[in-house]
């Protein structure tokens, strides 16, 4: 009879850690008048070790946790790894962002805005990370208001092309330069192949910058099944997304 109860003691003792490892990971859209009529989407945690602001490639996010883009069907693990996580949206649904439109000062404003916010939420290092064209919104907020954050992290950015111009003027190169008021973690595929993200010229970028606390970050292997400048090649991680994710979550623990 004892044991039987001493039994019992032990699975209503391990009942709330076996549900606590469960759980579904929890998220949710908030609507944030500063951000436009798009939801922002965040995932919080109350034992988190830092914030992270995840920007989208392509045309931008305005709700769609679908997408395949890297950052959007990783966001768990970087929330299972102690991040609390933010996606960054669009100012309106169905609004298709230009490279332009994410160097204008209302996208910028956005950005610092919410960061404002979160600040207010917790004492936690921010953190911002950007994919392709994503890296052009971290990029712009970095050289106006970089002190503003603990670090920025390009993930397969658009570096300056000595052949293709036409987009160079929101290249690395152009839009933050060689100096930074906050650290700075590249990361990109060694065999990117999208014509506005060569590795040579992230290297390049990398080397130029007059920064101390600048991390190089270059991953090889994995699958190329989809377009070059797509998000199931190179370009977008396929095949060593836990590898890209553990790069940036360690580089985040390296500068909290």
């Amino acid at each position: 009879m004892n044991n039987l109860k001493h039994f019992s003691l032990f699975l209503i003792l391990l009942f709330p850690l076996f549900f606590h490892c469960h759980q579904p990971l929890a998220g949710e859209k908030i609507k944030k008048p500063y951000l436009g009529k798009a939801p922002m989407y965040q995932m919080v945690r109350n034992d988190a070790k830092a914030n992270i602001i995840l920007f989208n490639g392509g045309p931008g996010w305005w709700g769609n946790l679908k997408s395949k883009n890297f950052l959007i069907r990783e966001r768990e693990k970087f929330f299972s790894k102690g991040l609390n996580v933010f996606l960054f949206p669009n100012k309106k649904k169905k609004f298709k962002m230009t490279y332009g439109d994410r160097l204008k000062s209302d996208h910028i404003t956005r950005i610092r805005k919410l960061i404002e916010d979160i600040r207010t939420q917790n004492e936690l290092p921010v953190f911002l990370a950007g994919i392709s064209r994503g890296a052009v919104s971290v990029g712009r907020f970095v050289s106006q208001y970089g002190q503003k954050i603990e670090g920025a992290a390009l993930l397969s950015g658009i570096y300056y092309n000595t052949r293709i111009t036409k987009k160079n003027a929101y290249s690395m190169q152009r839009v933050i330069g060689t100096d930074a008021p906050t650290s700075i973690l590249v990361l990109h595929h060694e065999d990117d192949c999208c014509k506005l993200c060569q590795p040579s010229s992230a290297k390049q970028f990398f080397e130029e910058l007059k920064i101390k606390s600048k991390t190089l970050a270059m991953i090889s292997g994995g699958g190329s099944s989809g377009s070059c400048n797509g998000p199931f090649h190179h370009h977008g991680f396929e095949g060593v997304e836990n590898q890209a994710v553990d790069h940036l979550v360690a580089w985040i623990d390296s500068h909290k």
